[in-house]
């Protein structure tokens, strides 16, 4: 090899996590594979399989929209009370005659409409979006419950008949523990992972989150962009909020309760920084499969389900600071 011919780059893990940062949740989703697989000969079953799926599906769906939203800079903790509330807005429309190809769609625009006011908020007024949907959240949570008066609502039996075939399209259970929200749940990884690496739209949320300034001096609309991305966030946790009325055939004022911190960290657990400007939606699918592996695995295991909690924010803590760390080998 001649002198002046440059030595070929040495493997970095910094630096393929930099490029990849899924490729640390995988390593780990793999490692609880591994060992909740040789502890208990039925956790690699299909049904066990499709049951970690269907579970993660929920979370995993309301997590694919915070991603967005948190590479952009920006959080929204009110999609937990939104997902309740689509509920009451469904069955409520159902029950009055609407059918269900109908309700949906308005109960999801619906959905759009909160997440664009919670942007409006956020960004005409300069409020933190954090203290903006926490209000929100609050404000959808106490209307839901005051609403029905503490009551769960119920799915009429006479609409429930009418619309039961779209009902199965959105969350039936055509074999073992597998419901139509895992295929949503896939769906919506694919085509939102597709959106985000290649199209000029996910170039401009990876730069409003890096960089707000310098993205707006490139010619990046980075409040339509934020806007958009809390509308987002707000239509997904309507979508799933309408496959569990579709599973349950009710609407509660509990609904959707703390899914919002789940959702949070799973995209924490796959790669999503805090700040914004990085993430990965292939990283927050793997991070809601990952949690839906330990649940199950704990309760395989014999272990008390309580110990879920604080396994999960063991794992977040390791996440930020393995994040921290690639910023560092990226530097």
């Amino acid at each position: 090899m001649s002198a002046l011919t440059p030595a070929p780059p040495r493997f970095s893990l910094g630096r393929l996590l930099a490029r990849h940062p899924e490729i640390g949740v995988l390593i780990v989703l793999c490692l609880f594979m591994a060992y909740f697989g040789g502890t208990s000969p039925k956790f690699l079953g299909a049904e066990s399989l499709t049951a970690m799926l269907t579970a993660a599906s929920e979370v995993g769906m309301i997590a694919l929209g915070v991603s967005i939203l948190m590479i952009s800079g920006e959080f929204d903790i009110s999609i937990g009370s939104v997902m309740g509330f689509s509920t009451l807005i469904f069955c409520w429309l159902a029950n009055s005659g609407v059918p269900a190809v109908a309700a949906m769609p308005l109960t999801l625009a619906a959905c759009a409409l909160v997440g664009v006011l919670n942007g409006l908020i956020t960004l005409r007024l300069g409020i933190p979006s954090f203290i903006t949907t926490l209000g929100t959240m609050l404000f959808w949570r106490g209307l839901h419950s005051y609403i029905t008066e503490g009551f769960v609502i119920m799915y009429d039996s006479t609409a429930l008949e009418r619309d039961r075939p779209f009902l199965n399209l959105l969350g039936g259970n055509p074999f073992s523990m597998f419901h139509m929200t895992s295929l949503w749940f896939v769906v919506l990884t694919i085509s939102l992972h597709l959106v985000l690496v290649r199209t000029a739209y996910g170039n401009h949320v990876f730069a409003t989150g890096g960089n707000r300034e310098a993205a707006r001096n490139a010619g990046v609309k980075v409040d339509l962009v934020k806007l958009f991305n809390f509308m987002l966030c707000s239509l997904l946790a309507g979508f799933t909020g309408t496959a569990n009325l579709a599973r349950y055939a009710s609407s509660h004022g509990q609904l959707g309760a703390g899914i919002e911190l789940e959702a949070i960290a799973a995209c924490v657990i796959g790669g999503n920084e805090l700040a914004g400007g990085a993430g990965s939606i292939i990283g927050t699918f793997m991070g809601a499969i990952l949690m839906s592996i330990i649940r199950t695995g704990l309760i395989g295991q014999g272990v008390s389900p309580y110990l879920y909690l604080p396994l999960t924010g063991l794992i977040i803590i390791a996440a930020v600071v393995l994040n921290k760390l690639i910023r560092r080998w990226r530097a």
